[in-house]
């Protein structure tokens, strides 16, 4: 896409080569979009997600009703925090109305107390919430810029109010805004100008502060609203950081703080640690050492160790300690000083620099070639003639491209590939392992799969969930009081539904970080350039076939899958008669699996033997879900995650429709893919697809035999891994059982 920008700034082109080159940019980085929500607070997720439960048990009549006594409160108080917290909420449920929009334009902005430090940080929330899709549909092109307006006016007056943790957020929404009312030339699209080019300014004198995502979302905004004068500042400073100068340290979450001055009832001196930045109060969640949280702006608190952490963490408490102790009887498990039961071996830890919260890409492999195409875009479409800023970051790509695909793949650390291994035909997509920095002894199986399929792969190091935790549960059971965790603004919050799956809180936190895990590989493999990236987890048995099919499929589907799940599923969805009923498309790689001994039990539960067609290639079918009262009633089982292919337009829809964790990561996945009710409908129909026969298993069957039901149903002895624990009891109770006998008979 680079190469595209060099091509498109050429000199000699005519006008309506120039127009439609405009045109191809906004499509181009359109594709390289993320699209996470751009507000979030872990308060709001219980509320969303029991709006999204009440609509799902009760209706469109029940959700009405909520959201009109939420419009009733806000004409009531008047108070734009409590609005754009509300709007915020609605937003991350997806059950937005038009009348709690309503309350929000009747708010009387210009009458707002100025007493209020959070004011300008609650219409900034509100301005970012204006430019979700949604709205428009709602509120009709002109009444929605009318209130755009009226918002960005108090904004641009008091922009220097606003943390520069809001400035990229608010810029890219009123870029949305300007684009939407394009055409429109009424004072109310001038105003939206002025005040993106009244943030743009303010964020222009923090340039050290921005993060290269940051400055990215700034160009692209300034182009797309056509405010092109300041966009070289900030492409200039992209370029101060390829050629190695660093940024200032900034806060990120789980960084050590300081207070600087008495907030609330804490003095300062208090210390604790950085939860996460609500861009609708404009301020830090500060959990202290005594676990209490207070909401305290940058001035408020200062970085220790200019915001570096420990590596590691103990063992009991969870904290990330610089020093940790091992004892002689188990030198697997760590412990800090406080927690060390027999003083044994130390051990300094080091400590990662404050810079790895803020990038999607890990510290010394090099800068995002999304971000650089992304700038690179922006630049043409608002003409600037930097050539040799195009050079530099076409340069930086292609030295990241060849790190990630001639190098990593093979380091001794990293890589679970050789040179002389690999397959001529071997995909040069990204395919990652997810693997626990404390789970070293697994990945010398996957590096024997590796070899054995020829297959270009390296290791992705985990989020361990214990890293991310800045507050431990304070009640029993912990589901009364969550335990509260450093995240990103683009990172998503776990909820109670998955706090239940959860026996224990350290289970808890291991499905927060598998979450974590699973969206940062996504990310990493978006932010180096790929159209597409294979996950894989660390304890799974991979088709000699593997590589042929992967091409295959992108070969056949790349430009209409999102994601493709390549096994192992739960026994009722990997069956060969439940994929030919949802066949989608058919592969030309050769199969030699047909009917197997799934097809014999499947005969013995239903009381019949199915009419089954011979398969000699490789197939896609969809995958249903019963979650979120999906009607699909064969659609019983788990898809999981233990490998799975995603292109960038489907990890653009899991990031614009998994807002929060309320089941893990695969039942929200299944959920959230089928496109079958009003919280899911904008993803299309159906869009989470597997391949038959799975190239993906636990045990190295083919179906998979180690589904959790396959134990209880005694057809397995015992589990082979981890992943046996799920269980699924609904067919220990006999109406269930004929229910689906039943309807597989229709």
């Amino acid at each position: 896409m680079i190469a595209i920008a060099q091509v498109l700034l050429q000199p000699g082109l005519s006008k309506q080569e120039v127009r439609r080159g405009k045109g191809l940019t906004r499509l181009l980085l359109r594709a390289l979009a993320k699209d996470a929500q751009p507000c979030h607070n872990s308060e709001w997720v219980s509320l969303a997600g029991e709006l999204q439960l009440i609509g799902l048990a009760h209706g469109d009549a029940a959700l009405s009703k909520r959201s009109a006594e939420a419009a009733t409160l806000i004409r009531a108080t008047g108070d734009v925090a409590a609005a754009a917290d509300l709007l915020w909420v609605f937003l991350t449920a997806k059950a937005l109305e038009e009348n709690l929009i309503n309350a929000v334009e009747a708010l009387a902005l210009d009458q707002c107390s100025s007493a209020l430090s959070n004011v300008t940080s609650a219409i900034a929330a509100i301005l970012c919430a204006l430019a979700q899709p949604c709205v428009g549909k709602i509120l009709g092109i002109k009444r929605l810029l009318r209130l755009a307006a009226r918002c960005a006016e108090h904004v641009a007056s008091r922009v220097q109010e606003l943390p520069v943790g809001s400035l990229p957020r608010l810029a890219l929404a009123l870029a949305e805004l300007l684009e939407m009312g394009q055409g429109n030339k009424e004072s109310s699209w001038q105003s939206l100008g002025q005040a993106l080019s009244a943030v743009s300014s303010a964020a222009a004198l923090r340039l050290p502060e921005l993060s290269l995502e940051d400055l990215a979302d700034f160009c692209v905004a300034l182009s797309l609203a056509e405010c092109s004068d300041l966009i070289d500042a900030f492409a200039m400073e992209v370029s101060w950081r390829i050629k190695g100068h660093s940024k200032a340290a900034v806060p990120i979450p789980g960084a050590a703080v300081v207070l600087r001055a008495t907030v609330g009832p804490w003095p300062p001196d208090s210390r604790g640690l950085l939860g996460e930045f609500c861009l609708a109060s404009g301020r830090w969640r500060v959990w202290l050492d005594c676990g209490v949280g207070v909401d305290a702006s940058e001035r408020d608190f200062e970085l220790l160790d200019n915001g570096a952490r420990p590596q590691r963490c103990c063992y009991e408490c969870w904290r990330l300690s610089p020093r940790l102790w091992r004892t002689a009887a188990d030198s697997t498990r760590e412990f800090c000083d406080q927690c060390c039961p027999k003083r044994g071996l130390a051990e300094d830890v080091p400590k990662d620099p404050c810079l790895r919260g803020m990038e999607d890409l890990p510290p010394g492999l090099g800068h995002s070639s999304r971000a650089l195409a992304r700038i690179s875009l922006a630049l043409t479409r608002a003409q600037r003639p930097q050539a040799h800023l195009l050079r530099q970051f076409r340069t930086s790509a292609e030295q990241l491209y060849n790190k990630v695909t001639q190098e990593l793949p093979f380091d001794p650390q990293l890589g679970l590939s050789t040179p002389s291994a690999l397959a001529n035909s071997a995909p040069d997509i990204p395919v990652f392992v997810v693997n626990l920095d404390r789970s070293p002894h697994r990945l010398g199986d996957m590096r024997r799969e590796a070899h054995r399929c020829k297959l270009r792969a390296r290791r992705f190091a985990a989020t361990d969930g214990r890293h991310r935790v800045v507050r431990r549960s304070q009640g029993q059971p912990y589901t009364r009081d969550l335990t509260n965790f450093a995240l990103r603004w683009d990172e998503v919050r776990p909820a109670i539904g998955v706090a239940l799956t959860a026996d224990q809180e350290r289970h808890y936190v291991g499905y927060a970080g598998s979450w974590l895990s699973h969206m940062r590989a996504l990310r990493q493999g978006f932010e180096e350039g790929a159209p597409f990236v294979v996950v894989l987890e660390d304890d799974q048995v991979l088709s000699a076939d593997f590589n042929d099919v992967l091409q295959d499929i992108i070969d056949c589907a790349g430009d209409v899958l999102d994601v493709i799940i390549l096994g192992p599923l739960d026994w009722r969805l990997r069956s060969l008669q439940y994929a030919q009923r949802r066949k989608v498309m058919q592969l030309r790689q050769p199969c030699s699996a047909s009917c197997s001994e799934e097809e014999a039990f499947m005969a013995e539960l239903y009381g019949y033997k199915p009419t089954l067609q011979q398969e000699n290639t490789y197939f896609l079918y969809s995958i249903g879900s019963r979650a979120m009262t999906g009607e699909d009633l064969l659609s019983t089982g788990c898809c999981g995650v233990w490998g799975y292919l995603v292109s960038r337009r489907g990890c653009q829809k899991v990031e614009a429709s998994m807002k929060f964790m309320w089941e893990s990561f695969d039942d929200v996945l299944q959920a959230e893919l089928q496109g079958d009710n009003r919280f899911t409908d904008f993803v299309g129909s159906y869009r989470l697809w597997a391949v038959w026969p799975p190239l993906v298993t636990s045990d190295g069957k083919w179906p998979s035999q180690n589904s959790g039901e396959d134990l209880e149903l005694g057809r397995q002895l015992a589990p082979v891994s981890p992943h046996a624990g799920f269980r699924d009891h609904s067919l220990q109770i006999q109406a269930p059982l004929l229910n689906l006998i039943y309807y597989n008979t229709v």
